[in-house]
C-alpha cells in the first residue's frame, strides 16, 4: 500500500515540475557562415550548483559541454558549437537547463545564419518600437522602418535586393511572410506596414532577409506586444497565465484526495477481513 502511495506521489510531483517549468526570455544569436562557437548566459539566483543543458533538436547548434558549475547569485554560461556547414537562414531550438538533474527552465534559442562578411553584398536593419504596433478591429498591424545598406563599394552585378520579411512565433511557427524587390545603390530606409491578422501571443519575432548575388544578410528583432495592447482598438483575447501557486495548490488537493481515498479503501478492506475472520454477520 505504501509503495502505491509513493508511486502516486512521484507521478504527481513530476506533473507539477513539468507544469511549473519556467520559460525564460528567448536568446537571439546571429552567426556568419563558418563561425563555430559562441556562448549563452543565464543567472543562478540560488546556491552554488551544477547545471546541465540539453537542446531539443541539436541540429544547428550543440553544447561544447553539457555541464556548468555556477556559484550562488552569479551568472553562468554554456559554450555553443555551431554546425559550420549550415546554410544561411533562420533556425529555432530550445535549451532546457537542469539543476542537479531536475528541469529548471527553458530558453528558446533563435539562430540567424548569414553569409560571411567578405562576400556578403548587402545587410539589413530593423527599427521598431511600441508606437509601431497597434490593433485595428482585432488585427495586429506592425509598421517598422527597414534599412538596406551595401557593405562595400564594389559594384555588384545587380543593385536589386530581394527583401524577405518573416514573422514567427517565438517557438518557430511561421505566421506570415512578404517578399519584394528593391533597387539599392548604397543605402535605403523605408517604412512598411504589415497586417498579421488576429494574434493572441505576447511575443513575436520579425526577421528581415536581404538577398543579392547569392549572398544573404539577416536581422532579427523580438517584438513584445504587451506595450501595444494599450493601443488596441479591439485587442485579441489574452491567454491566461496561471502562477505556479495555483498549479501547486491543485496538485496538493489532488494528492490529498488520492491519499484519503486509498486510506478509506484500505480501512474498508481491513474491516471486511476482520468481519469474515470472526464470523460477524450483519442483519438488515
Amino acid at each position: 500500500m505504501f509503495r502505491l502511495i509513493f508511486v502516486l506521489f512521484v507521478i504527481v510531483c513530476n506533473a507539477f515540475l513539468v507544469s511549473s517549468l519556467e520559460l525564460r526570455s528567448p536568446e537571439i544569436i546571429i552567426f556568419t557562415s563558418g563561425q563555430t562557437t559562441t556562448s549563452l548566459g543565464f543567472y543562478n539566483s540560488g546556491d552554488t550548483s551544477l547545471f546541465t543543458g540539453e537542446f531539443d533538436r541539436g541540429i544547428v547548434v550543440n553544447l561544447v559541454s553539457s555541464l556548468a558549475q555556477v556559484s550562488g547569485n552569479s551568472y553562468g554560461s554554456f559554450s555553443l558549437l555551431v554546425n559550420g556547414n549550415i546554410s544561411p537562414g533562420i533556425y529555432f531550438d530550445t535549451l532546457t537547463v537542469y539543476k542537479q538533474g531536475v528541469p529548471l527552465f527553458e530558453i528558446p534559442v533563435i539562430i540567424g545564419v548569414e553569409s560571411i562578411n567578405r562576400v556578403r553584398e548587402y545587410d539589413a536593419l530593423i527599427k521598431i518600437d511600441s508606437n509601431d504596433l497597434y490593433f485595428i478591429e482585432g488585427d495586429l498591424i506592425v509598421s517598422p522602418d527597414i534599412s538596406l545598406f551595401k557593405l562595400n563599394f564594389n559594384p555588384p552585378p545587380s543593385n536589386t535586393v530581394v527583401l524577405k520579411v518573416y514573422f514567427y512565433s517565438i517557438d518557430g511557427e511561421l505566421i506570415n511572410s512578404f517578399v519584394e524587390s528593391i533597387a539599392v545603390s548604397q543605402q535605403a530606409t523605408f517604412g512598411r506596414s504589415y497586417n498579421l491578422g488576429a494574434f493572441e501571443q505576447e511575443d513575436l519575432l520579425m526577421a528581415v532577409v536581404a538577398e543579392n548575388d547569392g549572398t544573404t544578410g539577416i536581422d532579427l528583432q523580438r517584438i513584445n506586444l504587451r506595450d501595444a495592447l494599450g493601443l488596441s482598438l479591439s485587442p485579441p483575447v489574452e491567454k491566461d497565465n496561471f502562477p505556479s501557486i495555483i498549479y501547486f495548490s491543485f496538485v496538493a488537493l489532488l494528492f490529498g484526495f488520492l491519499i484519503l481515498t486509498i486510506l478509506y479503501l484500505s480501512r474498508y478492506v481491513r474491516r471486511r477481513r476482520n468481519n469474515s475472520r470472526y464470523g460477524v454477520l450483519k442483519i438488515r
